[in-house]
């Protein structure tokens, strides 16, 4: 997906997490699904997504970046969907999955390649660069050392802070299979990485590129 995130992206976020963390009331509130879709069709409603789900905007560890993908993604995972791509409705999985360490290295050394390149895409073609991982998504998690089976990858690209919350949401709303790949039960654990660069002045150096990918053992 090489369209950055866009304010609606944005918005249908904050009005996902608003769902999700009302748990004090939630009859006044839609479902997840619901709230996501009125979103997609702009009938939602601005919400600060740091005041539902605090973000750290200080803390830009891998670490952080990891596990605020993982607590998003299984929220979202258990509350189910609609997704865009294939058009099905998803059933709420409560079965948690989680980050592999392994996988974390090889999405992140990949997100560092695009990076790097200014590319979006799921191979690496410069096998002289010092970035280069590996030719596909296999081989670069087996180079990380990741054993078990490597069923899928998503990339994304935008501008902001909260790369974890954007990219999620980038690939929520994506055409192309990237939503139905995050709610797939063909996975139980997974690796996210992304590197922020410089791109222009406008930007300055909140521009990234994401990598999401999904492991079985």
């Amino acid at each position: 997906m090489r369209t950055s995130t866009s304010t609606a992206l944005a918005l249908a976020f904050a009005i996902a997490m608003q769902v999700a963390g009302a748990a004090d009331n939630p009859a006044q509130h839609p479902s997840l699904a619901v709230a996501l879709e009125a979103a997609r069709q702009g009938n939602g409603v601005l919400v600060e997504l740091d005041k539902i789900v605090p973000f750290d905007k200080s803390n830009v560890t891998r670490e952080y970046r990891e596990q605020r993908f993982e607590t998003l993604l299984n929220l979202i995972r258990a509350e189910g969907g609609v997704c865009a791509d294939d058009g099905g409705t998803h059933a709420p999985n409560p079965a948690k999955v989680r980050g592999n360490p392994l996988l974390n290295e090889a999405a992140y050394l990949h997100a560092r390649y695009l990076a790097s390149n200014r590319d979006l895409s799921h191979e690496q073609t410069l096998t002289d660069s010092p970035l280069f991982t590996g030719a596909n998504m296999s081989d670069r998690a087996k180079k990380a050392g990741y054993t078990g089976f490597v069923n899928g990858e998503n990339v994304a690209s935008g501008n902001g802070n909260d790369v974890a919350g954007q990219s999620i949401m980038q690939w929520f709303d994506s055409p192309s299979g990237h939503c139905s790949g995050m709610f797939s039960r063909d996975f139980d654990e997974f690796g996210f990485g992304a590197e922020n660069y410089v791109n222009d002045e406008a930007h300055g150096n909140n521009e990234f590129k994401s990598v999401f990918m999904t492991g079985k053992r």
